[in-house]
């Protein structure tokens, strides 16, 4: 079951990310205060964690990583589990391999899945917010160059507390090729 799993996390992710770029196949847009509901299961579940802080608000990261692109590619993703200590609000990231990064997820328009961009994530307090493919993840558009596996690139993450202060989380996130996304 573990195989099936892995295996068809692994075949969506790819339609998805592969997807973006197409834009005869695939829809892009804005979907304004979307907030879908923290799945709770995901191949990263046993991957190490360590706890930072963002400002006032104690983030345990887990997991961190990004696809390879290839020779072309404009886009690409990042993908992590985020639980913070407290309620507070994604709203947005940074990172030097692009030109700007934005916040997506995927759904479903009649037959069709597509991404669409979010302009925050939810992350309830304590409760583990996973951003993976084929769901929520980190979009990067106009790549500089492409994602190289065993590359590091890191993340700069803006991260709003109840009070609606701005704080920020720095992660790395190493870059993997397609067959070892799901390795830790």
């Amino acid at each position: 079951m573990k195989k099936i799993t892995i295996a068809l996390t692994t075949v969506l992710s790819i339609t998805a990310l592969s997807a973006c770029d197409k834009k005869t196949d695939m829809k892009h847009e804005n979907m304004t205060g979307h907030n879908p509901p923290p799945v709770a299961t995901s191949p990263m579940a046993d991957m190490p964690s360590e706890m930072r802080m963002a400002g006032d608000i104690k983030i345990e990261v887990q997991g961190a990583w990004a696809r390879a692109t290839v020779e072309g590619q404009s886009m690409g993703g990042a993908f992590v589990n985020l639980t913070a200590d407290q309620d507070a609000t994604l709203v947005g990231a940074t990172s030097n391999v692009s030109q700007t990064v934005e916040l997506h997820t995927m759904k479903m328009d009649g037959e069709k899945m597509v991404m669409a961009q979010v302009p925050n994530i939810a992350l309830p307090a304590n409760t583990k917010v996973e951003l993976k493919p084929g769901s929520l993840h980190i979009m990067f558009m106009g790549l500089k160059a492409p994602l190289k596996e065993g590359q590091t690139i890191a993340l700069k993450l803006e991260i709003k507390n109840k009070a609606g202060q701005s704080q920020f989380l720095d992660i790395q996130a190493p870059v993997k090729a397609v067959s070892q996304q799901m390795k830790p």
